[in-house]
């Protein structure tokens, strides 16, 4: 399973719909692994697993869909097991041992709307957006090809620096990594992979991939930032500099609303206390080992925060300070 798997990383990837509507996803019908609630499942690939704890073929299956949980952590997808037959806990809980299974599993798991399971073991991939993606046996030769293709279709959001090929093993096009960097101008690279898509072969379908890639980017920018301009004006600041200056000929659709944020003072300020907070979130990255030694400045951008005098139910404030006191209590517990 490794070789379908390589080449991917883990980036951050945006959130672009609601979670999906579940059920028996509680303590209540927690069998065994990392307890997961609604909302962890939001703009994710979900991979359903339905079995059963004396069925010889779903026994085959589970550690194949083990290794496959393990090679997905740390992307925009998690595995859900769903043992289906009648509930016997520490049978199940040993089974998964045996099979090297360590992603979540529920007693009688569903999602709402899919289709009815007439036999195991089956599997169901749902895409970022809570749409069914596939459905059939997980031992079907296009399960884990199809699963890496639902992940690679969630829109990507990379920090400024990065190249919007991260994570893509490049043979034909790979000239044009450096050239696609988030915050810089990248229309010529697009350019250069049209002319390349027409040239067709290999490298045309490389260069297709590739250009897919940067244009999901683009348009899941665009979306965020008109979604973000009237709940939280700051936020949208700082995407739309990005946006411009890594895509120049889309800049004037934002420029008078970019304009007229830009001129409120508190707009401003929360703008900036979030690029210090993504600042120190990208230092925790780089140097795990420092982690907890940067609390006491998260501590101290709250205090200031507090002294900043915005209105209490400002949505765009409590949003800052959301993620600011989030920062701090993942920075505490560690």
């Amino acid at each position: 399973m490794k070789r379908w798997l390589c080449g991917m990383v883990a980036v951050a990837w945006a959130t672009v719909a609601a979670a999906l509507e579940v059920i028996n996803l509680t303590d209540e019908m927690h069998v065994s692994g990392p307890k997961l609630k609604p909302a962890d499942l939001e703009g994710k690939v979900v991979v359903v697993e339905a079995f059963g704890l004396t069925c010889p073929p779903c026994r085959a299956v589970l550690p194949h869909i083990g290794d496959l949980a393990r090679e997905i952590k740390g992307k925009p997808a998690l595995v859900i097991g769903t043992h289906v037959w009648q509930r016997n806990d520490e049978a199940v809980r040993e089974l998964l041992k045996r099979s090297k299974c360590n992603y979540s599993v529920y007693q009688q798991f569903s999602v709402t709307g899919s289709p009815r399971i007439n036999g195991v073991p089956y599997a169901m991939i749902f895409d970022h957006k809570g749409q069914l993606f596939w459905g059939g046996h997980p031992a079907n030769k296009d399960f884990v090809a199809k699963v890496i293709e639902a992940i690679e279709a969630v829109p990507v959001r990379h920090v400024v620096g990065t190249s919007l090929a991260e994570g893509m093993a490049l043979r034909h096009c790979k000239d044009l990594e450096r050239r696609l960097l988030v915050g810089q101008n990248i229309e010529p690279a697009l350019e250069t992979l049209r002319q390349r898509i027409q040239r067709g072969g290999e490298a045309g379908e490389e260069a297709q991939a590739l250009l897919k890639r940067c244009e999901a980017w683009i348009e899941q920018s665009d979306a965020e930032i008109r979604e973000t301009l009237v709940s939280t004006p700051s936020k949208a600041l700082l995407l739309a500099k990005t946006f411009s200056r890594t895509v120049p000929s889309r800049a004037a659709e934002f420029q008078e609303a970019i304009a007229l944020a830009a001129k409120n003072a508190a707009t401003t300020r929360l703008a900036a206390s979030r690029q210090t907070l993504e600042k120190l979130r990208q230092s925790a990255a780089k140097a795990p080992a420092t982690r907890r030694s940067l609390l006491p400045k998260v501590q101290m951008q709250l205090k200031q925060l507090g002294l900043q005098g915005e209105a209490a139910l400002d949505t765009d404030f409590q949003d800052v300070k959301a993620q600011w006191e989030a920062f701090a209590a993942e920075l505490s517990q560690e």
